[in-house]
């Protein structure tokens, strides 16, 4: 079923949709989620910012654990009758889908935060445009797309509740972030081990050394960002409007540098994306309350 799935969006194919849904597709990946999240850590609430943040990290960690579990493959590398179309963005295993389950954890998350009915509207309308689309190129099969909206919304349902509970009381918020970073470095070692031992080291473990590394920076960095930063969102829309751009040519920057820094390996892609982690909530707000921009 999922094959007829599949070929029945392979026979809809024209390039209005081609390009429509290669949009679409993008409201899932990274670099728009990420420029978001820092908008609104960097400008709009601390809270909500981190809040979005973590509880997206989060589910993209469950995510990658997932997928290496099942490492199942995708359709257009089996089905010699699948084109699949923007596959440089298909990394790692086909189940659950990443880019689902990010949409979906990231935009009920927004919705939850803000609590407008129209919000929530869009979250589910553009959380399932990502899955279609994801079906439409040719890079999941229909049962990653249904796993990713599940374990999107589950993620986001249950991770903003306790953080919205435990936020606004510093010692057990902190206690809760600390420990879920170990946990999450425990996960990360033991597919590590598992891998050597068992799968003789076949496994493809980027995806979860990134997302691990991030979700280690962004952790360390908001504890650290707190106790020694403190930083205000509230300024002029001209000094926040030059803070973000300052701030995301920084990341950037600092993305592009650390791959011809670090060699492309797996533990340093760890360290590379924990030190941008790191960059987003503690050490660009603490240079740029220095200069001026976070007063």
């Amino acid at each position: 079923m999922g094959e007829n799935v599949l070929l029945f969006f392979q026979n809809i194919e024209s390039p209005v949709l081609d390009y429509f849904f290669e949009l679409v597709t993008m409201l899932g990946e990274k670099n728009i989620l990420i420029a978001v999240i820092a908008w609104m850590f960097w400008n709009v609430d601390k809270k909500k910012g981190f809040i979005l943040s973590f509880t997206l990290l989060f589910s993209l960690v469950l995510n990658t654990g997932i997928k290496i579990a099942f490492h199942r493959q995708r359709p257009f590398e089996l089905l010699s009758e699948i084109a699949g179309k923007r596959v440089q963005t298909a990394t790692g295993y086909s189940f659950p889908s990443g880019h689902t389950q990010g949409a979906s954890t990231f935009y009920l998350t927004l919705a939850l935060l803000f609590k407008k009915w129209w919000i929530y509207a869009a979250a589910l309308s553009v959380s399932l445009l990502v899955a279609v689309s994801r079906l439409y190129l040719g890079v999941h099969w229909p049962v990653d797309v249904i796993g990713g909206l599940i374990l999107g919304y589950t993620a986001a349902i249950v991770i903003y509740r306790i953080l919205s509970a435990l936020y606004d009381r510093t010692v057990s918020r902190d206690l809760f972030i600390v420990f879920s970073a170990i946990g999450i470095l425990l996960f990360l070692s033991g597919f590590l081990i598992i891998n050597r031992i068992y799968f003789s080291g076949i496994l493809v473990l980027t995806d979860l050394m990134k997302t691990a590394g991030i979700f280690t920076g962004v952790s360390v960095g908001f504890i650290l960002e707190g106790k020694f930063v403190d930083f205000s969102v509230n300024s002029s829309f001209v000094r926040r409007a030059l803070r973000f751009v300052v701030g995301i040519t920084g990341t950037l920057v600092l993305v592009s540098g650390l791959k011809i820094i670090f060699p492309a390996v797996d533990a340093f892609h760890f360290f590379r994306y924990a030190l941008i982690g790191l960059w987003i909530t503690w050490l660009y707000p603490a240079a740029g309350k220095r200069i001026g921009l976070f007063n």
